[in-house]
């Protein structure tokens, strides 16, 4: 949290609130929402444990598992606030509640105790005194993050629960930059520990009002018959994050993509993975690609075997699909890395093998995403007026009828505050930038979401043709700082412009992803076309015209039944035809308000779907 000097203006940098290093205009921060106080702690006495005792937070995420740990700490496990953890997944401690809400929002320089992990009770009631009892576990500060800082006082211990229960403070540390992740290991040796109702617990001392002064842990384990020497388990673990199927993107429209099906698909799919012993292993792992939206495998990509050595990070690779199935509306990429290490159990009772599995994913549906949809920061304009733009581009000539924000709460809560949103077909890159080509300029209203992570999907005024290289943002009407999620796991800061003195420019020094997703909605159709001209184009065809529409459609062709469906899925208008006619005229339902619909049309040789725009 300390105050840093840059001598170049900042496209967007992360910045900490009321202390926050300044980068020109443009501004990162950390996370936060609406302000509540802290949860209790809900115990249940019931729940004992028995050694060994072993977490390295793989096989899911959000709150910490109930099973090995007290719920109400205020703890998230996720995989986004570090990139070089031990395994897959950790536990991260902040300012925030499990539900990413801040502990005091109110007072934001308000520092105090935070977030805490604690064990459910372990029996060791029926351990001998002199019994080698070790625990060891991984920290990291800052990590992705806020880096906690010592002159703040900032930081996180471990503390055991003893026989008088009282909590004793066996280790502490205090704030610094990220230096990667630490092992620590030592001795359980007093008698006061030696009941049945031990804990052990983490907890940190920081800033309260959002996501401040980072800390991560990771493979957690207790046992006895353990030396003190003894840091390595024959364990290989995957970590990281799969990269992305696509080249340019995380996800992008299905029509775009097979538009340039080669061009937009990655050459190779990759992850890594960690040697925790030091001696080396045989290694062999498989990935397969799935549709998780249709529900079955499409290809076995690879089956490799290698050796790794002892303590090596190790990259996996696999190759892409050479094409994938055209006939789906869309497409949710899973592929899965399989390890197959040879592990033979080091730790009884614990299966290892948790952390050999891990899957990427890509979206092929109707929106482009540069982020992986977990904001590990916020972003924003430090100034009135100032604009930021995305750029993104096109394959074959689309729709623009939504786009889609991540608005994250930041110092002041900016509800009911409104902001433009722009949409722009080129930007003007001279000193000037007097010659941009804007397209459309919108009045929004800020409304945060109810969960972290979600996005506010905002629908256009109208929608926009668009083709080739197209630009979205926003521009700021207030002096607070109006804040967007930001995504340091994925970098596209090559396609973002800032504009606070009637001029665009970039910077390069950083990485991450700006949060805000346009959303296409044409599935194939031509929006461009005057409505008169529409009759002759179609004569032959099964459909309906014009689209948009400002309420009254054509249907043609030998129609039996139509229905109209809202984005929801539900059904909002039925149609039936008990004679044959060229063309049927119907209305809208006047209470239908302005948007996308899915009209269906059955007949008796063919079924038709397709997308309408109602326009009034």
């Amino acid at each position: 949290m300390m105050i840093q000097n840059h001598k170049k203006t900042i496209l967007f940098l992360f910045v900490w609130a009321f202390c926050a290093p300044i980068f020109g205009q443009i501004k990162l921060y950390p996370l936060t929402s609406s302000p509540i106080q802290k949860n209790a702690r809900i115990e249940d006495d019931s729940v004992t444990l028995y050694l060994p005792f072993f977490e390295d937070f793989s096989g899911y995420t959000g709150s910490p598992n109930p099973a090995l740990w007290e719920r109400g700490g205020g703890t998230q496990v996720n995989h986004s606030y570090t990139n070089e953890a031990p395994s897959i997944n950790i536990v991260t401690f902040d300012g925030t509640d499990e539900r990413g809400i801040p502990y005091n929002f109110i007072a934001p320089r308000t520092a105090d105790l935070a977030d805490e992990l604690v064990s459910r009770p372990l029996d060791f009631s029926k351990l001998i005194s002199g019994n080698d009892i070790y625990m060891s576990f991984y920290w990291q500060s800052e990590g992705l993050g806020e880096v906690p800082d010592s002159t703040d006082g900032d930081f996180l211990e471990l503390q055991f629960l003893n026989d008088e229960g009282e909590w004793i403070t066996q280790w502490k540390q205090y704030g610094q930059p990220n230096s990667g992740f630490q092992y620590e290991i030592f001795r359980i040796g007093s008698d006061e520990y030696l009941h049945e109702k031990f804990q052990f617990r983490f907890r940190t001392f920081n800033r309260l009002s959002g996501s401040y002064d980072i800390w991560n842990l990771d493979y957690i384990y207790i046992d006895k018959n353990r030396k003190l020497e003894d840091k390595f388990v024959v364990d290989i673990a995957v970590t990281g994050r799969p990269t992305s199927y696509l080249k340019n993107y995380r996800s992008m429209p299905i029509n775009q993509f097979f538009a340039n099906e080669v061009a937009e698909t990655a050459e190779e799919i990759t992850v890594t993975a960690s040697n925790l012993h030091d001696k080396f292993n045989i290694l062999n792992y498989q990935v397969f690609l799935r549709d998780a939206f249709a529900g079955d495998t499409l290809e076995w990509l690879i089956d490799s075997t290698d050796i790794i050595s002892g303590q090596e990070k190790y990259l996996l690779f696999s190759t892409t699909a050479d094409t994938l199935p055209r006939d789906r509306e869309k497409l949710i990429l899973e592929y899965d890395f399989l390890l197959n290490t040879g592990n033979l159990d080091p730790i009884p009772t614990v299966n290892l093998r948790q952390n050999d599995t891990i899957s990427g994913r890509t979206v092929l549906d109707d929106y482009y995403a540069y982020d992986d949809g977990n904001a590990e920061y916020g972003i924003g304009i430090q100034q009135r007026f100032g604009k930021l733009a995305y750029e993104f581009s096109l394959n074959e000539p689309d729709l623009l009828t939504h786009v889609d924000f991540s608005f994250v709460r930041l110092g002041e809560d900016l509800t009911g505050e409104t902001f433009n949103l722009y949409i722009w077909k080129a930007l003007d890159f001279t000193d000037g930038a007097d010659a941009d080509s804007l397209l459309l300029v919108q009045n929004i209203v800020v409304k945060y979401p109810n969960t972290p992570n979600e996005f506010t999907r905002v629908q256009l005024s109208r929608p926009l043709s668009l083709s080739e290289k197209f630009y979205i943002g926003f521009e700021q009407l207030t002096e607070k700082d109006l804040t967007f999620g930001f995504d340091r796991n994925t970098n596209s800061v090559e396609k973002a412009y800032y504009n606070v003195a009637n001029k665009w420019e970039q910077n390069l020094d950083i990485f991450g992803s700006i949060m805000m997703r346009p959303v296409f909605g044409n599935s194939g159709l031509t929006t461009s076309i005057e409505e008169s001209e529409i009759p002759s184009m179609i004569q032959n065809q099964f459909g309906i015209y014009p689209n948009p529409t400002s309420g009254t459609v054509f249907v043609k062709g030998n129609v039996e039944t139509m229905r109209i469906y809202n984005l929801q899925g539900r059904i909002v208008m039925e149609k039936k035809f008990t004679s044959f006619e060229p063309t049927q005229e119907i209305q809208f339902p006047k209470n239908l308000a302005n948007g996308m619909y899915l009209i269906e049309l059955q007949g008796k040789k063919q079924n038709v779907r397709q997308k309408c725009i109602l326009m009034r």
